[in-house]
């Protein structure tokens, strides 16, 4: 490898590399669409929105905003099965922005919002669809 490559492998990973420094908060406020997915497989779970679209089985995320944490919390970036199998969140945030919680953050990180989810599919998730909560 010549020391040109080297230097710009080493800048790379440097460049990629964890700072140690927390993340900023993210505040609740900026979640436009949650969706529960099981892990590793399964059912698929609800999917909230701030902006449903007719036709695709989405509930208003009105519903469950109350019991979205505020900060978000930090991804653990863990995979299942350090953890465990069960239902993991992705969350989109207005800025497009994706985070993921799988089972060593859901539900741990997320109290209430099972309940939330819960009675939203109960009372406003179409009932010709079958799901079944965690």
């Amino acid at each position: 490898m010549t020391l040109t490559r080297g230097v710009i492998i080493g800048v790379l990973f440097a460049a990629v590399a964890c700072t140690g420094e927390p993340s900023p908060a993210v505040p609740a406020s900026e979640v436009v669409r949650l969706w529960f997915h099981p892990i590793p497989e399964g059912v698929l779970g609800p999917e909230f929105a701030a902006n449903p679209r007719p036709g695709k089985y989405e509930i208003d995320l009105r519903f469950v905003r109350d019991a979205i944490p505020d900060p978000l919390p930090e991804p653990s970036h863990k995979f299942p099965d350090e953890c465990g199998y069960g239902m993991g969140v992705v969350i989109w945030l207005e800025s497009g922005e994706r985070l993921e919680y799988g089972t060593c953050d859901y539900p741990a990180n997320f109290p209430g919002l099972g309940e939330a989810v819960r009675e939203a599919y109960r009372d406003h998730w179409p009932k010709h669809v079958r799901w079944t909560p965690d």
